[in-house]
């Protein structure tokens, strides 16, 4: 499926589950490298950055907390973006709930010269970024609350419960840092760019400060995690 947003000569494509024809039009209309095409289809990529000259290719995968059956676990969802001069594309597998409330944001117009900043895709992909780290601080927020209220019925006499509540808990966090422990590499990589697009690198270099800061967090929430 594809859908297309635009705003104020900028564009964004979001496609979930693209076929090979929705793949081939975005590829054609824009000019793209054959082998971006390739890398926006279904099959999972390691995290990275490509540069082609005028834009730039990255793929990233994000945790998020889903209750399944009333309990709770962490699932990976890729998210590839191709980020060019006007033109912002991301493709991914299943529905992201927080792209689908951006694209609330995107139409209308609210995040768009905020400012009175210049606008650029680089400053779209700043925005989307920061909404899918919104949605990761709030995982870790309920996984830490879930942490406090076992350690308190611990503390009630509730020991041999809490155990298996601490041991998924652990299994949640692991999960979460072994799927975004590429982000900040990928952010540094790019950051450090000499030819990616200005919009672009300008717009990573200030996202990667949400993820030093996500990081920072992770590593003081759970003593649980290495148990």
């Amino acid at each position: 499926m594809l859908t297309t947003h635009s705003s104020k000569g900028l564009v964004w494509i979001d496609m979930q589950s693209p076929t090979d024809q929705e793949i081939l039009s975005v590829v054609q209309r824009y000019g793209l490298h054959p082998l971006v095409g390739e890398e926006l289809k279904d099959s999972p990529s390691a995290a990275k950055v490509d540069i082609y000259g005028d834009y730039v290719l990255i793929i990233l995968t994000f945790p998020f907390r889903t209750n399944k059956g009333g309990m709770y676990e962490m699932i990976s969802r890729e998210i590839d973006f191709v980020i060019g001069k006007n033109f912002i594309i991301t493709s991914h597998v299943e529905n992201v709930d927080h792209l689908e409330y951006f694209s609330k944001i995107f139409e209308t117009n609210s995040i768009l010269n905020k400012n009175g900043g210049p606008e650029h895709t680089g400053h779209i992909f700043y925005h989307m970024v920061k909404k899918l780290y919104a949605g990761m601080y709030s995982d870790l927020e309920n996984i830490r609350d879930s942490l406090v209220r076992a350690e308190e019925r611990i503390f009630k006499g509730d020991e041999r419960k809490m155990v298996e509540v601490l041991s998924h808990l652990s299994r949640e966090l692991i999960d979460f840092r072994e799927t975004a422990r590429m982000h900040h590499e990928v952010w540094e990589d790019l950051s450090k760019s000499k030819t990616a697009n200005s919009s672009a690198r300008t717009s990573v270099r200030t996202s990667a400060t949400f993820v030093t800061v996500l990081r920072r967090y992770t590593s003081l929430l759970p003593i649980h995690a290495s148990s």
